[in-house]
């Protein structure tokens, strides 16, 4: 609990949640359909791989109380694509502790961001752009910031490499007060991927996926596969390194197709801190 403890301390503090980018719509965000890892650091790839106009919305049920989700447009003009999309977060209750380590209370941190999306293709690769409007508040306290992330992938047959550089931007009113603007800690993250696709039918086939991923956490490994059933059905079951315990790293995915619907579920365990829950429901229209 006390790594959680930290984990969320940390990430809070600036008024960024660069880890929650790529919730809404996971497969249009990271164009990944392989590894439901889903809002994890290592979901790189294509920025915004959309292929039509979509509306989503999504909801992650985290750890310790947490939650967030959001409401999302995309469109689709062949050689750009665009997108906005509107995010929430709460953090559920966090316990007050004095100087001496004693609970007297709780408190809870939720922020609101407003996320217009662009990505331009160049043949086999596409660059993204993403930035981020931000208001957090944190028991009495609130902050503002501006910022955003660069992406890009390239693709050649079955090999795949993306790479990002995340939290460029400025706090503009932070949580106490300072005299000059603050930055928020700017991370730079790459990954290689393999996807061989196996076509049992028009309407059938398998995915399997295995990759590596470096970020400011370090190197880390994934892989996945995807099974595809009469175009309505895709299960998939994903591997990533990065969570500790061997159990843990597991994550599984579910997703039902019927145009105009596209609803996925994905599911994560997280050791004794529990399990976290994803929910994205996306009308294509």
């Amino acid at each position: 609990m006390r790594k959680l403890s930290l984990f969320l301390t940390f990430t809070l503090i600036f008024g960024y949640q660069e880890f929650f980018t790529s919730l809404a719509g996971f497969e249009q965000i990271t164009g990944n359909k392989i590894l439901p890892s889903y809002f994890s650091n290592f979901t790189f790839g294509n920025p915004l791989g959309i292929e039509r106009r979509n509306v989503a919305l999504s909801y992650l049920s985290y750890l310790a109380g947490t939650h967030l989700g959001g409401l999302e447009f995309c469109e689709d003009k062949s050689k750009t694509q665009y997108g906005i999309y509107l995010h929430y977060f709460n953090s559920g209750n966090i316990k007050k502790t004095d100087e001496y380590g004693e609970e007297y209370g709780d408190y809870l941190y939720s922020s609101i961001s407003l996320v217009p999306l662009f990505a331009y293709k160049l043949e086999k690769a596409k660059i993204g752009l993403e930035t981020r409007l931000i208001y957090s508040f944190c028991d009495t306290l609130y902050s503002f910031g501006i910022g955003g992330s660069l992406m890009g992938m390239a693709e050649i047959d079955i090999f795949r490499v993306g790479g990002g550089i995340k939290n460029l931007g400025f706090i503009l009113k932070p949580f106490y007060q300072s005299r000059s603007i603050q930055k928020p800690e700017v991370s730079v993250e790459f990954s290689a991927d393999l996807t061989k696709p196996l076509n049992l039918s028009e309407s059938e086939g398998v995915n399997i996926n295995l990759g590596i991923a470096y970020s400011d956490f370090g190197i880390s490994f994934h892989t996945g596969t995807e099974i595809k059933i009469k175009n309505l059905l895709i299960f998939r079951l994903g591997y990533n390194s990065f969570k500790e315990g061997f159990l843990t790293g597991f994550s599984f995915g579910l997703e039902i197709k019927k145009e105009p619907i596209i609803f996925s579920y994905g599911f994560l365990p997280y050791k004794e801190l529990g399990n976290a829950h994803i929910f994205n429901l996306a009308f294509n229209i």
